[in-house]
């Protein structure tokens, strides 16, 4: 069933050469899905995940340029988005722990290497890698839209004080014209008022 699926490539970082065949042999005993990468340092695994991608990443604790979980947080800041199974051959929990604290997927002792369990524990690690990555996916996108929605906010009470000033300014302009027509039409009033006939005395004539 896997021998239908795309390879599945893998960097081993493992200083040993006998402990690195038998990872090796062991998952191809498994699936032939298998692709292998070998690096014996730190520095040499850092530049091949550089120049190609790989789908996981075992990584002993303990290679001549790196030791403890430290190996582990330095794979994981180049490739945050790469599973990486911690390999050691300690049986130890609280480097387990530790292991996983600083981001490693999950954790395996040499002595115990079985193909398909191996093989499992690969899968299962991708497969959990790939949930959070598209979690952490989903995450980024809801803080863009809140700060998408945080602009919009913004931009509307912008717009609605200029809508507010010239409302006010409009009011001022219709207050002032209402004002200047009621004092044309008194005028005009009185003009008017004073034009009356009756307003008149003319010489001559008494006024009753």
């Amino acid at each position: 069933m896997m021998g239908s699926l795309q390879p599945i490539r893998i960097l081993l970082l493992e200083d040993d050469s006998i402990d690195a065949e038998a990872v090796a042999r062991q998952l191809r005993k498994s699936s032939p899905n298998f692709e292998f990468t070998w690096a014996e340092t730190l520095v040499q695994a850092l530049g091949i995940l550089e120049s190609k991608k790989h789908d996981l990443i075992i990584a002993d604790l303990a290679v001549p340029d790196s030791s403890g979980t430290e190996t582990i947080a330095k794979l994981r800041e180049l490739c945050s988005e790469t599973p990486v199974i911690a390999l050691t051959g300690l049986d130890n929990d609280e480097v387990e722990r530790a292991a996983i604290d600083v981001g490693a997927q999950d954790y395996i002792v040499k002595g115990e290497l079985h193909g398909q369990a191996l093989a499992r524990t690969i899968l299962h690690a991708i497969h959990r890698q790939v949930a959070e990555n598209q979690t952490r996916e989903i995450v980024d996108q809801l803080k863009v839209s809140q700060e998408d929605l945080k602009e919009q906010k913004q931009l509307l009470l912008q717009k609605n004080e200029k809508l507010e000033k010239l409302y006010a300014t409009s009011q001022e302009i219709v207050d002032n014209v209402s004002h200047d027509l009621r004092t044309a039409w008194s005028m005009i009033f009185l003009t008017r008022a004073s034009l009356r006939p009756d307003c008149f005395i003319f010489r001559g004539e008494r006024s009753i």
